[in-house]
């Protein structure tokens, strides 16, 4: 071969290593956090569809063991988000698969928590189980990132029952007292009426024993009428007095006012531990 065929030859092979694709280099450990602490950010946004895209973009790298835990940790909880449990049950299968100790974050919803509890209870069952269930097909890098999903309409504020309203004070009592100082008031008239009536006709009366007897009667009257004027005058205090002091009955209905509390899966101000550091969430989720 001639020199001027060599050197085309090496011209050749020298475009095509040039033009050849390379492999992407991997993400150092500092680049892979802060690449999961963007993709938590955005699930605390409600961004779920961008932080997926990262998420998965980050799995491409093949990142060190707690990294793609978490990955796959929150690939779960972003597949609960959108109502797919089996999707999610999976993605904690493989982030518990992957590292034995990750954990849900503390605010993650109840409905996550009952998921990732089944999915630890399956592996311990059986260590060699491998989730079963098909994984979410990789977007192409050249494919447009979808709309962000609208977030959730806002909560709508508990209604409380009404406030237990105590019973009014029993007066019976007080009326009972009143009407016996009735009837004494009643009955001190009539024998004051009779009384008097009596010590006309003795006054009247001519014969002297007659009137004498008539004067006894009237006495007897009288005293019969000053008691039952004591006693309805005693009477209407003490009622009186029992009305005005009566208080409510104590024993009231256990407060109603209460309504069952709506636990709230997603409280404001989150820190959630990641490796390398933390990231502080805030943020709402049902």
């Amino acid at each position: 071969m001639t020199l001027a065929g060599r050197s085309g030859l090496s011209a050749v092979v020298t475009v095509l290593l040039v033009a050849a694709p390379r492999p992407a280099l991997a993400m150092d450990n500092s680049a892979q956090t802060a690449t999961l602490k963007k993709a938590i950010r955005l699930v605390a946004k409600l961004d779920d569809d961008k932080a997926k895209e990262i998420l998965l973009g980050l799995l491409r790298h093949s990142p060190r063991a707690p990294i793609a835990a978490q990955c796959h940790l929150y690939l779960g909880i972003i597949a609960l988000n959108a109502l797919d449990t089996e999707g999610a049950r999976y993605e904690f299968k493989k982030s518990i698969s992957i590292d034995a100790t990750v954990e849900l974050p503390i605010n993650a919803s109840p409905k996550a928590r009952m998921v990732f509890s089944e999915s630890q209870g399956d592996l311990a069952q059986n260590p060699a189980q491998q989730p079963t269930v098909a994984a979410a097909p990789e977007a192409p890098a050249y494919a447009p990132a979808p709309p962000p999903r609208a977030a959730p309409p806002p909560a709508q504020p508990m209604q409380l029952a009404a406030p237990f309203e105590p019973r009014p004070a029993n007066h019976v009592p007080a009326y009972v007292v009143g009407g016996i100082g009735v009837a004494a008031l009643v009955g001190g008239i009539i024998f004051g009426v009779e009384a008097n009536s009596t010590l006309g006709q003795a006054k009247a009366n001519p014969i002297a024993a007659q009137a004498e007897a008539q004067g006894a009667q009237v006495g007897t009257d009288g005293l019969i009428a000053d008691v039952f004027y004591g006693v309805s005058f005693v009477g209407a205090a003490i009622a009186v007095a029992l009305f005005f002091t009566e208080k409510p009955p104590t024993d009231a209905p256990p407060d109603s006012s209460a309504a069952p509390g709506v636990p709230n899966a997603f409280p404001t101000g989150s820190l959630v531990p990641v490796p390398g550091g933390a990231v502080f969430m805030t943020g709402g989720r049902f």
